[in-house]
């Protein structure tokens, strides 16, 4: 059986680069669980990679939807690589960077055929949870927990529209909750200010004064609170007075 490829597209003028740091934690990770990696750095590349590695296997294979792309240049590129690449590769799975999470560009990546997608301030963890929930749904390669590089914490499963406690048990996320989460587990030290909580959830647009932003979040908070706390457990969010919100737990 072929290993599971993972077509890395980066150019050298992409908009939002992924760090040194989380890159090598990403490819460590994808290495760890079999995966072979393919660099590619201009959109010609990344075309002919593709159809060479989708002949590798026998077509209508369940292998053939072992191959990835995530696509790191900016949005509109992105866009048309994806639809490039759906069209020649119908069965592969395709993970793209996004200037924001706002309505119309989720709505842009899904029409262009990104099966999932992540922020560039989103850290390697969410990255790797991201592909690897994917691949889940694609029924690939199911990549065992690396101690240190996956978190066996607090999780965001399923593209990040189901928090998965430690327990296991699963809570399905509303779509400003799932953007409140992915703020929060994008931020540094997953402590986000208002301001960033607000932009995620499409709060900073229209009328709402900074104040009427804030009593969302803690309307939004407290809800999201007792949802986790009718399946026994305490949700690790706590406000910093006058900042943010920060999670207070391991999460991924």
């Amino acid at each position: 059986m072929q290993p599971p490829v993972i077509l890395w597209y980066e150019p050298e003028n992409a908009p939002a680069r992924v760090s040194s740091n989380d890159f090598t934690r990403i490819c460590h990770t994808l290495g760890a669980v079999g995966f072979e990696r393919v660099s590619c750095h201009n959109a010609s590349q990344l075309l002919s990679k593709a159809e060479r590695v989708g002949q590798r296997y026998e077509q209508g294979a369940v292998a053939r939807g072992w191959m990835l792309a995530v696509l790191c240049s900016g949005l509109a590129e992105n866009a048309a690589l994806a639809h490039l690449l759906r069209a020649g590769q119908p069965s592969m799975g395709v993970v793209a960077c996004v200037p924001d999470l706002a309505e119309e560009t989720q709505l842009l990546a899904l029409q262009s055929g990104i099966d999932a997608w992540f922020a560039p301030e989103a850290s390697g963890h969410l990255v790797v949870a991201i592909i690897f929930s994917l691949l889940r749904r694609m029924g690939g390669v199911e990549p065992t927990v690396l101690p240190g590089i996956v978190s066996t914490g607090w999780q965001l499963v399923e593209n990040a529209w189901k928090l998965k406690l430690p327990s296991g048990t699963q809570v399905a996320l509303t779509t400003t909750e799932r953007a409140f989460m992915l703020a929060l587990a994008a931020s540094e030290g997953r402590n986000a200010t208002h301001e960033q909580l607000a932009v995620a959830m499409g709060l900073a647009e229209g009328r709402l004064d900074p104040e009427a932003r804030r009593e969302r979040l803690s309307v939004l908070v407290s809800r999201l609170r007792r949802k986790v706390l009718a399946v026994g457990a305490n949700l690790p969010v706590r406000s910093v007075h006058g900042k943010g919100y920060l999670f207070n737990d391991e999460m991924s």
